[in-house]
């Protein structure tokens, strides 16, 4: 029997003991894993956690909207050295009132021009796409982070000449390509021991970053360039009372390296999640290219706001393929949470995993059915990709926008042919789940818009 917290007087929630041997069966297959210890000890269970002490983990949406009621005073920030990866001024690196502070002007811009920001995605779809030959098969992943990394730098840093462009992406390439997931989760493996150490790369490839973030804000601040070009320069535009600047560079640049990594990559897999789905399931394919046959013909993305099976994919692309797998809180108090006390210090996770699975609130959770988003309206205790309460991921609107215009855009516009032939799996990296294969994928031809029709085979579940 594995070592237990079950003699703690302090009834805290029950779970294993042993690191090492938790996190080898969660890495090799996360939500079987935390199934059974809901089914062992109930929810909440405790896992030890790599940021340190344990951690309680749950599932059930009493103890989900807790956690999210949760107001800012009560919580410390997860993991202490999360400012070694983006920066001590990220959102992710503060809390209290810095936290509140740093979210209210972040949250501010990213959405301001609905209208033009979907264009933009449109767009950008569209040109990355005429570079694919009929015929030949791509990885649906590698062609989804052209787009939404193109999309991202656009809407974060504005106007670019193509140089300038090129640089950024090459450099937040470089980003994502040199980090590691265990350096992520385990802070001990956060040590620069050269340019060869894998630590080492990765703030090689951030410094590239800061460098090219450092010559943008300069160069907006001498061109006096419009607040409403760029989030950069939107940032830079904000004054406190006194007419200060309300963020300084450090907190600008920082956040732009949360906003560029993250962004992109995790719109990027349920992208990928969504492609490869709608082509699992021809019906799901036939009913969306019905809805959208008029945004076919004319690719007007004002088309869009009306488009509830559209919605309903993409949400349950996010429901059966959680990006993330929960949101995690360090409680600054003791937490009474489903009959055990969580001590102070301790972490708390809202289980995404665990609640996307439920049979009881997702009835036949293994299969891919968006109807369930039309027949009933999940709350925001059952329904979490993008977490929630005052943590709740701050490019939510845009990320989910981005989703909806670019799968639209793709399957409106070219016929596709899935080429796996066995389920695609989910796989970490870069501290995410994305598709093993990367969904490889082929590109048929241009679809007929007079006559919008389905054109995927179903492969074996």
């Amino acid at each position: 029997m594995p070592k237990s917290v079950q003699e703690n007087p302090a009834k805290c929630p029950l779970g294993p003991g042993s690191l090492p041997l938790h996190l080898w069966s969660y890495f090799r297959a996360p939500l079987r894993c935390y199934q059974s210890l809901a089914a062992r000890y109930g929810q909440p269970f405790s896992v030890p956690s790599p940021f340190g002490g344990r951690m309680a983990v749950s599932g059930c949406p009493a103890h989900i909207e807790q956690i999210y009621k949760g107001r800012g005073e009560n919580y410390r920030v997860v993991d202490t050295a999360s400012g070694m990866t983006f920066g001590e001024n990220s959102l992710g690196a503060l809390d209290g009132e810095a936290h509140a502070r740093v979210r209210r002007a972040l949250m501010a811009p990213i959405l301001r021009h609905p209208a033009h920001a979907a264009g933009l995605m449109r767009d950008v779809a569209l040109a990355v796409c005429a570079g694919q030959s009929y015929g030949e098969s791509f990885n649906m992943l590698e062609l989804a982070r052209t787009i939404t990394l193109d999309v991202t730098v656009r809407t974060i840093f504005g106007i670019l000449d193509e140089a300038e462009r090129r640089d950024f992406i090459a450099a937040i390439h470089a980003l994502r390509d040199s980090i590691s997931s265990l350096a992520i989760f385990v802070k001990a493996l956060r040590y620069d021991l050269g340019p060869w150490s894998p630590w080492g790369r990765f703030v090689r490839a951030r410094t590239r970053c800061y460098d090219l973030m450092d010559k943008r804000l300069a160069t907006a601040r001498e061109q006096g360039e419009d607040a409403q070009n760029s989030v950069l320069a939107y940032w830079a535009s904000l004054r406190d009372p006194d007419g200060a600047p309300l963020m300084s560079d450090a907190q600008i640049r920082d956040n732009l390296l949360t906003l560029s990594f993250a962004g992109h990559d995790t719109t990027a897999s349920a992208l990928a999640w969504g492609m490869y789905w709608t082509h699992v399931e021809p019906g799901v394919l036939a009913a969306l290219l019905d809805e959208l046959g008029d945004y076919a013909k004319t690719l007007d993305t004002g088309l869009l706001k009306r488009t509830p099976y559209l919605d309903a994919v993409c949400w349950e692309t996010l429901r059966i393929h959680p990006i993330a797998p929960g949101s995690i809180r360090r409680l600054a108090r003791a937490m009474e949470l489903g009959g055990y006390v969580v001590p102070e210090d301790s972490l708390v996770m809202a289980s995404t995993d665990l609640v996307s699975a439920d049979p009881s609130i997702y009835p036949d959770p293994e299969r891919f059915r968006p109807e369930r988003f039309l027949e009933r309206n999940y709350g925001p205790d059952e329904l979490i990709p993008f977490g929630g309460g005052e943590r709740r991921c701050p490019g939510a609107a845009m990320a989910f926008m981005e989703m909806r215009v670019v799968l639209a855009t793709l399957l409106c516009r070219y016929e596709f042919r899935l080429c796996e032939t066995r389920p695609v799996k989910p796989a970490w990296a870069n501290g995410i789940r994305q598709p093993e294969t990367g969904v490889r994928i082929r590109m048929e031809g241009l679809r007929d818009t007079g006559r919008p029709r389905a054109n995927a085979d179903p492969i074996a579940s």
